[in-house]
């Protein structure tokens, strides 16, 4: 009975790394980490083992040999140091001092950023309105402030920065310009054209990933190695060229066709040129552009072969292509597709068809 006791509280305490770990989730919700009741029930759940060391203590039944005082002792600290970790202590003080856990707030002649004071000029000082109204947008943007002086990028100024024309880039979030520079995340973004920079359209007219200036494209602000800024358009959405030279993403395509290249319609992740079909922007090999076509579930074919487009994109080995066809999941044989051979799953055959 002993063991089994010492057991069951072990398990008890083991499961607690994942109950902080998870606590995030309760904090997914937008503004919850402003919701007083909401931290302290979640700090509280977090000092459970107190409950478990306390009454071993109380008992003084020995925890797999170790002294009830030190059991006692571990299962304060522990929660005392991972509720640290995870900042709920101060959020909680933040909270309970009238101040919010995020972004910037002014009170009584001071400015704060997510409950930490910062030197800020208050009777100037304004949060910077996002353009757009989508959450991501107005969460970026509640990163930064200004005051009549200096821009702030979470409560820290950003050296050189103009105050009065500092201001989000189409609308975007991501890039900022003032009269001169653009900054991305709080920083200037080094060898960019302020004049000539913009945000580069897809072919419906939305905005993408993609940034360019009169010299370069940008990616996440990191100049794409290679591509001219003047000739860059985007196809698709995650394929640019210039003319001469095309990406997926940050990858640069090798012996590509670019007066020929078409994106799959549906899928961001193919597209083909009068040469080869490219998959994550490497080539697909042996597959011929002019016969290629997508199917469900990650599957492709050119009629000559069967492909699964995953990772860096390979041939079903042993597939027919006259006969291969993607199916619906069936729970029973645990496939996903089938030819005359077989019963396929991710990409590989599984069991021979009687």
């Amino acid at each position: 009975m002993r063991i089994a006791i010492q057991v069951i509280l072990t398990f008890i305490l083991m499961f607690w790394p994942m109950v902080l770990f998870t606590s995030v989730m309760m904090f997914d919700a937008p503004d919850s980490t402003e919701n007083v009741s909401r931290i302290a029930f979640v700090i509280a759940i977090l000092f459970y083992p107190v409950l478990i060391g306390l009454g071993i203590f109380i008992f003084g039944f020995p925890l797999w040999g170790i002294a009830p005082k030190h059991v006692l002792i571990a299962t304060i600290v522990v929660p005392i140091l991972g509720v640290t970790l995870f900042g709920y202590p101060k959020m909680l003080m933040t909270r309970l001092a009238g101040l919010p856990t995020q972004g910037y707030f002014v009170k009584d002649g001071k400015v704060y950023y997510s409950g930490d004071r910062i030197d800020a000029e208050a009777v100037s000082f304004e949060m910077l309105k996002p353009m757009s109204n989508d959450r991501a947008s107005a969460i970026r943007t509640r990163d930064l402030g200004r005051d009549s002086k200096s821009v702030y990028y979470r409560g820290k100024v950003i050296a050189g920065a103009d105050a009065a024309t500092f201001g989000e880039l189409d609308g975007n979030a991501e890039y900022y310009r003032d009269k001169s520079k653009v900054y991305h995340e709080g920083k200037e973004l080094a060898g960019a054209d302020g004049p000539t920079f913009e945000i580069l359209l897809k072919a419906n007219g939305e905005r993408s990933t993609f940034a360019r200036d009169k010299n370069r494209v940008y990616l996440s602000g990191r100049a794409l190695e290679g591509l001219q800024g003047a000739k860059a358009k985007v196809l698709g959405v995650g394929y640019v060229v210039d003319g001469e030279r095309a990406n997926f993403y940050s990858v640069p395509l090798k012996d590509v066709d670019v007066a020929t290249l078409t994106p799959d319609s549906e899928s961001e992740s193919i597209a083909t040129d009068a040469r080869s079909v490219f998959f994550d922007g490497q080539k697909l090999a042996k597959a011929d552009p002019k016969t290629f076509k997508r199917l469900e579930r990650s599957y492709g074919t050119d009629g000559k072969h069967v492909f699964y487009l995953s990772g860096s994109g390979s041939i079903v080995e042993g597939a027919d292509p006259e006969t291969f066809v993607v199916t619906n999941w069936d729970e029973k044989t645990q496939s996903e597709a089938k030819d005359r051979h077989g019963l396929y799953i991710q990409g590989r055959r599984i069991e021979a068809k009687k």
